[in-house]
Parts: C-alpha cells; sequence; structure tokens
C-alpha cells in the first residue's frame, strides 16, 4: 500500500510540474489594453520589454491614464540605463521618502533634471512642459512627441521610445 501511495504521489508531482510548464507558454506578449493596432502599441511593447515601464497586475497598461511625476521620472531614470543605488537617493525632497520612486527621483534631482525645490509632488500628473523639461535634461533632446496638457502614459511610452528605441540618435515624430 505504501508503494502505490508513493507512486500516485510521484506522478501528482510531474503531473503538477507538466501543468505549471504550460502555463507559462501561454504569457500573453502585450497588455490587453493595447492591442497591435494601437497607435503606440510599437512604443508601449518596447518600454515593456526593456523594463523601463510595466504595466497593472490585471495584465494591463492604461494608456490613456495621466503618468504621475514619480512615474514619469522612474520612466526616464530607466531609459537612461541608470541604477541608482537604494542608500544613496532618498529623502531628497519632503514628499518622498523611501517610496519605489525615490531612488529614481533622488538620482534625477542630484544630476539636475528636475528642480531643487521643497516638494515635489510625485502624485501629481506630468504636465507637457515639465516632461520635455525632463527629456531635455535627461537625453539632450526633446522629441517631437504631440503631447495633452497632462502627458498619458501611451505618450510617456512614445517619449522614451523616441529617444532609446530608435538608439536615441533621431528623436521620432508622432502625430497622435
Amino acid at each position: 500500500m505504501k508503494k502505490l501511495l508513493g507512486f500516485f504521489a510521484a506522478i501528482g508531482l510531474i503531473a503538477l510540474m507538466f501543468i505549471s510548464l504550460n502555463a507559462t507558454a501561454y504569457y500573453v506578449a502585450y497588455f490587453h489594453d493595447v492591442p497591435p493596432d494601437h497607435a503606440f502599441y510599437s512604443e508601449i511593447e518596447y518600454v515593456r520589454t526593456h523594463g523601463i515601464a510595466m504595466g497593472y497586475l490585471d495584465g494591463s497598461f492604461h494608456p490613456n491614464e495621466t503618468v504621475t511625476r514619480a512615474q514619469f521620472v522612474a520612466m526616464a531614470v530607466k531609459a537612461r540605463g541608470a541604477s541608482p543605488s537604494e542608500s544613496t537617493y532618498l529623502r531628497c525632497y519632503t514628499d518622498v521618502f523611501s517610496d519605489w520612486y525615490a531612488n529614481e527621483v533622488c538620482y534625477a534631482k542630484s544630476l539636475g533634471w528636475i528642480p531643487n525645490t521643497t516638494y515635489f509632488s510625485p502624485d501629481t500628473a506630468i504636465v507637457a512642459d515639465n516632461a520635455r523639461t525632463i527629456m531635455q535634461s535627461a537625453f539632450g533632446v526633446t522629441p517631437q512627441v504631440t503631447l495633452s496638457n497632462s502627458v498619458t502614459r501611451a505618450q510617456a511610452a512614445a517619449l522614451m521610445y523616441a529617444v532609446r528605441g530608435t538608439g536615441g540618435s533621431q528623436p521620432l515624430s508622432y502625430n497622435s
């Protein structure tokens, strides 16, 4: 009887491993709210595959949602290829402590990409002029991407793609 139980336990483990391996084969390669015919599909895929911007746990990207100042700065730092030290870049603003974005925001501040003020307002939507200023400071170029006053996640992806996805040599022009 013990041998029979051991046999079934082994079969069960093998079946579980097989199911686990097959589950990864069905990974969706894009966000469910960014179909391949989306105007910014390539740009969003670029920032996703290069770890510049992540989606949400439900597999969405929310391309039309506005980007916060913290999200935009974090994207710009990642697009530059920087990995700021967790112990070095903290508490650079009164409202930036050890939050998920603190290293990137404080790194950008130390390089002069963002103003040296008391407050950063990380949860405020970034406006187009601020986004352009950060891009100019971080990359030395302002990509010709049409932006709404409050920059969307798709537009932010387009900005990052314009400076990194093309090798950074020529900014792309978008009219969306």
